[in-house]
């Protein structure tokens, strides 16, 4: 009896494996939401506004300063990296500075890659929304490279070892190869610019990458490379392009603190 039970199980999976073709994998989930239209993807913006990962930048920053009634109550990574130690987290944990860029990126290669073939919205917003998704890859990518890599050097770019460019939506991807740090410069400038002129000045959330924005952070990318005749210019141009549809102010730091 049991050599005949164990027939009928691999008879019935057997069954189900053939059953289970492509087909079954184009079924749309049911209480789920395939972004098929413009506004959907742009849409997804808004599950990308995460912060948090770039306190360890301010934290190392020289003019960081804490007060001793305050950090004694802080995470205890935070403290570790205002030490400068060398183990910052434990070995179960996950570093935000990698984790959430990395999930936003997922997002914007999505949007990169879809939103031209959506439907419905026009040829001007698709072009803007797809702009927006790249300056803000080449922001979060500007990031990693900075806490990754190692800081940018003409003489050394082309060999020292980066970061992996991430470029497609794929979660089933599990193999990623760091490029170097010219190829991730490169890959940022090269987003940066194609995206700026198709960027609008005003955006409905101060949280998103608008014109101004991404201006700057080309403008930092240059300062970084020490290019800072072009870094100059680009901050003239952002503060000719300063959103109005939310308040935004540049402070001199010399009269503001």
């Amino acid at each position: 009896m049991k050599k005949h039970f164990n027939y009928i199980l691999l008879l019935a999976l057997f069954a189900s494996t053939l059953s289970c073709g492509k087909g079954f994998l184009e079924v749309e989930p049911k209480g789920s939401l395939i972004a098929t239209k413009t506004a959907e993807y742009e849409n997804m913006f808004y599950n990308s506004q995460s912060v948090g990962f770039d306190a360890p930048a301010l934290i190392l920053g020289d003019d960081a300063t804490v007060l001793d009634s305050y950090f004694a109550a802080s995470p205890i990574t935070l403290q570790r990296f205002f030490r400068y130690q060398a183990d910052v987290y434990e070995p179960e944990a996950s570093a935000d500075e990698l984790i959430i860029p990395i999930r936003n990126i997922y997002l914007y290669n999505k949007i990169i890659n879809e939103v031209m073939n959506s439907e419905g919205g026009t040829l001007e917003s698709k072009n803007s929304i797809q702009a927006e998704a790249k300056a803000s890859r080449a922001f979060l990518n500007l990031y990693l490279i900075n806490y990754y890599g190692k800081p940018y050097q003409t003489s050394s770019a082309s060999t020292d070892p980066g970061v992996p460019l991430v470029t497609k939506a794929d979660v089933a991807q599990n193999s990623f190869t760091r490029a170097t740090v010219q190829q991730v410069y490169d890959n940022m400038i090269s987003d940066l610019k194609e995206s700026i002129p198709l960027i609008p000045i005003n955006v409905p959330n101060r949280l998103r990458m608008c014109k101004s924005a991404a201006e700057l952070t080309l403008a930092k990318i240059y300062w970084f490379m020490g290019n800072y005749d072009q870094a100059l210019l680009l901050i003239k141009q952002a503060k000719s392009h300063m959103p109005t549809s939310f308040e935004s102010f540049i402070y001199n730091y010399n009269q503001t603190y």
